[in-house]
């Protein structure tokens, strides 16, 4: 029996005629969940192992880090970072980011893969073998049968999002300490969160299907999925998050400039350059009264500061003596789940809004 019968006979069965209403809609609903299984086990089964992969990948790669890190504590560095063998310590881990760096770009597109080979397929093959008529004239509604595939799937994918994103996490956690360039503020490792991960993957299925449902045919459709999803991914990690950190950000004058400068910074603060955890946004100069400083007036105390380093007078002392004031505005850390969490909720709407346009549009075919 191929699939397509299989799942013709299961729906069938999962929603009885008006003979047979005594059958329980959990019943149904088992019915139904077997018959995706039955359509759709290879994806996931491929979905299982790409995850053990990935999970597998992160583990094994994560250990060397958090064996530097025990070194880093065990030599007082948290709170002694300038003690002679921290500086070694904290090079030594910056160097072995690029495992890090490619494991990050994968989560980073996997609501793009989830699009692509689980949402788009999902439901343009369907429709472009017409399988799909003979199926929907069955007393089970083309509405449930459509949930019956994205639960199942989404519990999948969503599943896995949460476990690599924690992951993740533990594995981002000695770079962060240490001040070795990661940052859960960083765009990458702000998307690849636990929530935002598998808020995004659920996305990614379920665009592919709103996709795969209007253009009809399963090669167009993972090509435009991948376009969709694939932009919409890029767009939130290159500019998303950067504007999105900048709204309401805190504002402190006690910083010095060295190392920083004036203008847009959008990099976390690391030892000696902010609040701890924060995340820089912008730093500006201004006069008494505070007027602010054009930008050539602005590089000309910066040259001053940097021209002081060897000087016995500080940073702050300089300001002051010239009657400027550093100002730089961040965001606290505290703040990272609020955004999390508001950005995750928006993606579960949208996410929403596209099934419930791909019901719409199935109710309408012919």
């Amino acid at each position: 029996m191929t699939a397509a019968q299989a799942q013709a006979s299961a729906v069938g069965n999962a929603a009885p005629d008006i003979t047979r209403r005594h059958v329980r809609p959990a019943r149904q609903w088992g019915r139904l969940a077997r018959v995706v299984w039955l359509e759709h086990s290879g994806a996931f089964v491929a979905m299982w192992a790409f995850s053990i992969a990935c999970a597998a990948t992160i583990v094994v790669e994560g250990r060397p880090a958090r064996a530097t890190l025990a070194t880093y504590v065990a030599d007082h560095c948290v709170t002694d970072p300038i003690h002679v063998p921290c500086g070694t310590i904290a090079n030594n881990l910056a160097n072995t980011t690029d495992p890090f760096s490619a494991a990050l770009f994968v989560l980073e597109i996997l609501p793009v893969i989830v699009g692509v080979f689980l949402g788009a397929p999902l439901v343009a093959r369907e429709l472009e073998s017409g399988t799909y008529r003979f199926a929907f004239t069955q007393a089970t509604t083309r509405t449930r049968v459509l949930l019956a595939k994205v639960v199942m799937l989404g519990v999948l994918v969503t599943g896995d999002g949460v476990v690599l994103g924690l992951l993740m996490a533990r594995w981002a956690r000695p770079f962060e300490v240490v001040g070795a360039g990661v940052s859960m503020w960083n765009p990458g490792t702000f998307v690849a969160s636990w929530w935002l991960l598998a808020a995004w993957s659920l996305l990614g299925l379920c665009a592919g299907t709103l996709i795969g449902a209007v253009v009809r045919k399963t090669v167009p459709a993972m090509a435009t999925t991948l376009v969709v999803v694939g932009g919409l991914v890029v767009a939130i990690v290159v500019v998303g998050v950067k504007q999105l950190l900048s709204i309401a950000p805190e504002v402190t004058s006690s910083v010095t400039p060295r190392g920083l400068g004036v203008g847009a910074l959008g990099f976390p603060a690391y030892s000696g350059e902010g609040p701890r955890g924060s995340w820089l946004v912008r730093a500006w100069m201004t006069a008494p009264h505070g007027r602010l400083l054009g930008p050539s007036q602005s590089i000309r105390m910066l040259a001053l500061l940097d021209a002081a380093k060897t000087s016995s007078v500080s940073a702050p002392r300089l300001l002051a003596l010239h009657h400027v004031s550093y100002w730089v505005s961040f965001q606290p850390a505290w703040r990272d789940p609020i955004f999390q969490g508001v950005v995750g909720l928006l993606v579960l709407v949208l996410a929403t809004i596209a099934i419930l346009l791909t019901v719409h549009r199935l109710r309408h075919l012919v």
